[in-house]
């Protein structure tokens, strides 16, 4: 906490302190430098501000020096005039207070023992009309601990006294070549560790040169080591039949230090933000050895609780994975919004301007981008087929009247795809959309492969789906600043319905799925009653018999969970024994 030397004004006070005599002063050159820019800032650093520094510099008074009106205050470009550190400090600060913890504990465990000695002190004294007892007895073990306690407590405050009182030489301490105040930051940080961890190891150093204490005198920062090493209960933890004993040894044995776990779990929050899952998340997930090893042993006792936490937890993150990614992709949806487009129906895979726009704008690049434009176009394609398919086998002309029914729109959607409508049968339409199909399974395999190299743009691409197939938020109330895709089914078109027969002017999102899945079903039907046909499996018939009549019944159902079920069992199928 000193002056800010880079304000050219203040370059004069890299050595606060300066010797007058026998007294050692703040040095008249800062002093003056401190003076002229609170007369150009007396808003923010005032004279008084002034004189309470370098009092508090002086009498190395925290109180005087480390105020709220000198941390805020600003010279009149709006650079700080006293700079904080506030990384090292707060480094410092941790490493000091682990230290004054120790010792804290230290003092307390001996006077607490101190306290008992003499609480029993009747006992080992009455004990002393034994003869024995003063040799080698109650007694002479009693007066021998209370020594050994006695001498241990004052040893150590002893050692922390000195430490204190080198700690407040620190801003006296001279150059002994040149004679000048060290005013190195750095080596004033190192003498003040260096002064507590040398009080810390103090009774270590006297029992080395033959003086035994109480305790084992060894140096350890952790406060839980401590415990276990001191306390009464750490004794008992070292009973191995006692299974009590056993997870709470097991949890006190391999702590980890407060600065390592807080750096593994900023380590872990920092790699999960790089790939795009959040600091927070990283954090959570990164766990200390103590918490570790306490709910392994908990889990293993009460296994039902076990099981409802690990739900909580995954129940927590799954609500809040759908909070990020509606969230994320409402503001993907928003730009769509403030750029015309009233969907995400431009993302088609077609070589348009329209299309490329909306590319670029929902972040799709380089590798990724191609592989999607692909199996998009592909999947279009195949949908068009689908519905032509279907609106073919419910018009009683067949396709060439689900032909003739399609409008202009339509006529130009199966023209920018490729789909020649003139002299178009029901063969070359199966054949197109068998091909199609193994087309589309083929590049799903692709973009699969890209999704895992390229996780930032899957990432988007599954929050563009989820906002697309939520009309809301399913985490709160909120509504999609863009409406679902406002395609009309095949069979629709047919029957010779137009979008101002509809209120909303649009199909809505679950009867497009409805279309998509009948049309699925009945494409899906054909392939497994094929493979019936050719397989000479009789089990295999025999599931592929039981899959048609699912996929009959959902359809004639025409419920969307029944449809989702048997299609994606019949697909599933059909991957197994395509051969």
């Amino acid at each position: 906490f000193s002056p800010n030397v880079s304000i050219t004004e203040l370059s004069s006070c890299v050595q606060l302190l300066e010797k007058d005599g026998e007294k050692v002063k703040f040095s008249k050159a800062c002093s003056d430098a401190l003076t002229d820019v609170s007369k150009s800032s007396p808003s923010t650093f005032s004279e008084q501000t002034k004189e309470n520094y370098i009092a508090g510099v002086e009498l190395g008074s925290l109180g005087l020096m480390f105020r709220r009106d000198a941390a805020v205050a600003t010279d009149s470009k709006g650079e700080s005039i006293i700079e904080y550190r506030y990384i090292i400090c707060t480094a410092i600060g941790v490493v000091v207070a682990l230290l004054l913890l120790s010792f804290s504990l230290d003092v307390a465990v001996r006077g607490v023992k101190l306290a008992f000695l003499q609480l029993i002190a009747p006992i080992p004294i009455m004990s002393y009309v034994d003869p024995k007892s003063g040799k080698d007895g109650m007694f002479k073990k009693w007066y021998e601990m209370c020594f050994k306690t006695f001498i241990s407590l004052f040893v150590r405050l002893l050692a922390l006294y000195f430490a204190v009182y080198i700690i407040s030489r620190v801003n006296n301490m001279v150059d002994i070549i040149d004679g000048s105040y060290v005013s190195n930051m750095y080596i004033k940080i190192f003498v003040i560790i260096g002064a507590l961890m040398f009080a810390k190891q103090f009774p270590k150093i006297l029992e080395g040169l033959g003086i035994k204490l109480d305790g084992d005198g060894k140096f350890n920062l952790n406060p839980l080591r401590k415990i276990e090493n001191e306390a009464l209960g750490g004794q008992i933890l070292k009973k191995p039949n006692d299974m009590l004993a056993k997870m709470g040894k097991g949890i006190l044995k391999s702590p980890i230090s407060g600065l390592s776990l807080l750096g593994k779990k900023t380590i872990g929050g920092i790699d999960a933000a790089r790939h795009g899952k959040g600091f927070k998340q990283g954090w959570d997930r990164t766990h200390g050895n103590l918490t570790n090893k306490f709910y392994k042993k908990l889990d293993e006792w009460a296994p039902d609780s076990a099981e409802a936490r690990k739900n909580e937890r995954l129940g927590r993150e799954e609500f809040r994975q759908m909070h990020t990614k509606w969230s994320k992709g409402e503001a993907i949806a928003k730009r769509f919004k403030d750029n015309h487009y009233e969907d995400f129906s431009a993302l088609n895979g077609l070589d348009t301007p329209e299309s490329e726009m909306a590319y670029d704008l929902a972040g799709f690049t380089g590798e990724f981008r191609k592989s999607k434009k692909k199996l998009d176009k592909s999947s279009e394609t195949l949908k068009l087929l689908s519905k032509l398919n279907s609106a073919a086998s419910m018009n009683p002309e067949g396709l060439a009247g689900a032909i003739r029914k399609l409008s202009e729109d339509e006529r130009e959607a199966y023209a920018a795809y490729g789909i020649e409508l003139e002299g178009l049968t029901e063969t070359v339409l199966s054949k197109k959309r068998d091909d199609e199909q193994k087309k589309n399974s083929g590049l799903e395999k692709v973009h699969e492969t890209m999704r895992k190299q390229y996780q930032d743009q899957a990432d988007i691409e599954d929050q563009i789906k989820f906002v697309k197939y939520n009309s809301e938020d399913p985490t709160s109330d909120r509504v999609s600043v863009l409406p679902v895709s406002k395609e009309k089914s095949s069979s629709e078109s047919s029957s010779g319905e137009s979008p101002a027969d509809e209120g909303d002017g649009g199909t809505s999102e679950g009867e497009i799925e409805l279309a998509e899945l009948l049309a699925k079903a009945r494409v899906l039907r054909t392939d497994v009653f094929n493979i019936q046909i050719l397989s000479t499996d009789a089990a295999v018939s025999n599931q592929a018999k039981s899959i048609i009549g699912k996929l009959d019944s959902a359809v004639a159902s025409k419920s969307l969970n029944s449809l989702r079920n048997a299609t994606d069992e019949a697909q599933s199928f059909i991957d197994n024994h395509k051969s």
